[in-house]
């Protein structure tokens, strides 16, 4: 699979990485790239996920386990996705998301929601302000 080249690669902690790249999937359409098993040759460390051929590490860490059960309210990360809003938006409270900003339209014609995936990260799901700029 071809990963564009970023200068940022952003690294998401996890507790188990194969519910995160399940709900990835399932919410945005990723596509699994990479897994690197444990020496017990079953758990997970860490993947590479793609979303629109942008690369995201999840990495299992014990400590995130209790962030998937909610029992902090430390937000790991926010993250700007853009995309089609309201069926990015539908898929990932569909695969267990919880809604922050339901989708709406902003002022310079962009759509905009927000959602918390299972993991504690929070994502903007946006409409690129240019696109609406070249429908005008």
């Amino acid at each position: 699979m071809h990963m564009k080249n970023v200068p940022v690669l952003p690294i998401l902690k996890v507790g188990n990485v194969l519910n995160a790249i399940d709900f990835y999937q399932r919410a945005f359409g990723a596509l699994q790239d990479d897994l690197l098993y444990g020496p017990d040759g079953s758990s997970v460390l860490r993947a590479i996920i793609t979303l629109d051929d942008y690369p995201l590490i999840l990495v299992a860490t014990p400590d995130a386990a209790s962030v998937e059960l909610r029992d902090q309210q430390e937000i790991g990360i926010t993250l700007q996705f853009y995309g089609a809003v309201q069926v990015y938006y539908r898929q990932a409270l569909q695969a267990g998301a919880t809604s922050i900003v339901a989708p709406q339209k902003l002022p310079d014609g962009s759509d905009l929601a927000q959602i918390c995936d299972p993991f504690n990260h929070y994502w903007i799901l946006r409409t690129s302000p240019t696109e609406n700029l070249e429908k005008k």
